[in-house]
């Protein structure tokens, strides 16, 4: 059995690493291998860690997901000297009531439709690795927020 543990203190670390920086490069890997950035607003981190976006189902983001969901994401906030870059596992979420959950009038201007839009939907990405820049050693940190363990499972001799 695997269990995995989310450090609640370094989600609230990452949030507030982020915090106030509204707009990232999502970094996406085509079927040919080829690497794509793209700015992205509207991102929210959950309490479990993860990452989501608010994305159009026509978007070439989504069709490199479909070939490759490994993702990057990486903010800069050069007046603080926070710059931090987070590695994931992407996944599309259309449910309506997901979507309705993370809706920000922010996203209205992509979608004026709303939550009903056809186009829109959500990519939620799990993170698997975040780095950040450490002013203080000038030098880059990893923060690590869920842990994975593997437990065996004890079979009672009958």
């Amino acid at each position: 059995m695997i269990v995995v543990k989310t450090d609640k203190a370094a989600v609230t670390t990452l949030k507030q690493m982020i915090e106030g920086l509204d707009v990232c490069i999502l970094i996406t890997t085509d079927s040919e291998g080829q690497r794509h950035n793209k700015p992205m607003a509207a991102i929210r981190i959950d309490d479990k860690g993860d990452c989501w976006f608010f994305a159009s189902k026509s978007s070439g983001k989504l069709k490199d997901l479909s070939t490759n969901n490994k993702l990057q994401i990486v903010f800069a906030n050069p007046a603080n000297d926070d710059y931090v870059e987070l590695h994931g596992v992407g996944d599309v979420i259309c449910d309506e009531e997901e979507i309705r959950n993370k809706w920000s009038p922010l996203v209205s201007q992509w979608f004026p439709n709303g939550v009903k839009d056809p186009e829109v939907c959500l990519v939620k990405v799990e993170l698997t690795n975040i780095f950040y820049w450490d002013a203080e050693t000038e030098g880059i940190q990893r923060l690590a927020i869920k842990t994975t363990t593997v437990v065996e499972e004890q079979k009672l001799a009958a």
